[in-house]
């Protein structure tokens, strides 16, 4: 089954697949027109047709685009700031979209710090609820902010900086945390992990690109979604959307400490007829410079993850569920645990260090998964375990 996406990318965001435009969306959306998704109801591909958006005329590109076209899903990458002159997305091609979403019709969105997106998607119904993506945006909340110690840092100093491991950056990935124990609606079962986060080998996806910048998912709140006259126009069926993905804020960096928390990253919505909506925290997550790191065996082992982070939103957003071979994953893990095994004795032969090749013996029952790829060699997983137990 072909499931046609419409990507509309507002600039300075491109559609380049040049690894050194560092704001194109070529590399991943690429990558996911190349998969198959074995689903259990047969074989998904995507067909992306790629929409790229002026800040000034979006409305008329997007009219004209929905006015000849009908894609399945629409993923909205926003990039526009609206602390410049604001040309918000205009009120029809909102309710183009809005009645494509009544239909079925899956949406995903993302922005970036600041007002990065608002433009484009900070009034779409749903999607407007599930993100922050400008001050005092229906709630008392705001964005994090980008200067003081509540501030998402990008870096996270080692534990033992003698040994001058490069601390994490940019184009490093950070870990995330999908939810737990997600029920389907309707459904008395239970899986481990929300769809958006499953991993067909490694059961779960660990990483991301990067962290979030200053843009944040909303944490629904009891009072907020029972207040009929604010959610009805969002939520019609009475459904309600969940943050599906958390990571953790440990940074030290500009001499000052930041607070230690735990926030949303990625949030989803799916109700029995209305197309399912995701809202990502950060185009970070999306863009050229963050994925060439890893896509270049630069941080390979978290490619691994990345990679199925993307087809699993298509996937979801197309109702389809992931057919997952247990058999396929158990082989895996013992590939890769003889894999760690082999890093950690050449380790110790290379280094003689018994107390270290202790720690990196500690840390391997979390990680070792992550290295069972074959084109990783043992040195590469032990500097990789070095890198991990300097955070």
């Amino acid at each position: 089954m072909i499931i046609k996406i419409l990507a509309a990318i507002e600039a300075p965001l491109t559609a380049s697949s040049d690894p050194k435009e560092s704001m194109g969306l070529g590399l991943i959306l690429d990558d996911l027109e190349k998969r198959q998704i074995k689903t259990l109801g047969g074989t998904l591909e995507f067909q992306i047709d790629r929409l790229l958006l002026t800040h000034e005329h979006k409305s008329t590109e997007l009219r004209n685009y929905l006015s000849h076209n009908e894609p399945n899903q629409i993923w909205l990458f926003g990039c526009g700031d609206e602390n410049l002159p604001s040309t918000p997305l205009e009120s029809d091609v909102i309710s183009s979209i809005f009645a494509l979403m009544q239909r079925g019709v899956g949406v995903f969105a993302t922005g970036d710090h600041d007002t990065l997106g608002a433009d484009l998607c900070g009034k779409i119904p749903r999607v407007r609820r599930m993100r922050y993506w400008r001050p005092d945006n229906f709630s008392v909340e705001d964005r994090p902010p980008d200067t003081d110690s509540h501030r998402v840092d990008s870096s996270c100093p080692p534990l033992l900086p003698h040994l001058d491991i490069k601390p994490d950056y940019d184009d490093t990935p950070k870990r995330v945390y999908f939810s737990q124990d997600w029920y389907m609606p309707g459904q008395q079962w239970g899986a481990g992990v929300h769809p958006i986060g499953l991993h067909p080998d490694l059961k779960r996806i660990g990483y991301l690109p990067d962290h979030r910048h200053e843009g944040a998912c909303r944490v629904p709140t009891m009072t907020e979604m029972d207040d009929s006259a604010r959610s009805n126009e969002d939520f019609p069926s009475g459904a309600r959307y969940q943050v599906v993905a958390y990571a953790a804020r440990t940074g030290l960096t500009r001499g000052k400490e930041t607070h230690a928390e735990i926030y949303p990253v990625v949030s989803a919505f799916t109700a029995p007829t209305e197309g399912r909506v995701v809202v990502d925290s950060t185009f970070h997550h999306w863009v050229n410079g963050n994925i060439n790191a890893a896509m270049n065996n630069k941080n390979a082992w978290a490619w691994l993850h990345m990679s199925e982070y993307a087809a699993n939103i298509g996937t979801w957003l197309a109702r389809e569920t992931r057919w997952v071979d247990l058999q396929r994953q158990k082989a895996f893990a013992i590939a890769a645990y003889k894999k760690v095994e082999e890093a950690r004795v050449q380790f110790l032969n290379d280094n003689n260090d018994q107390a270290f090749g202790d720690v990196l013996l500690d840390v391997q029952n979390a990680t070792k998964i992550e290295f069972a790829r074959a084109d990783l060699d043992p040195k590469a997983v032990a500097t990789r375990f070095l890198e991990l137990t300097m955070r």
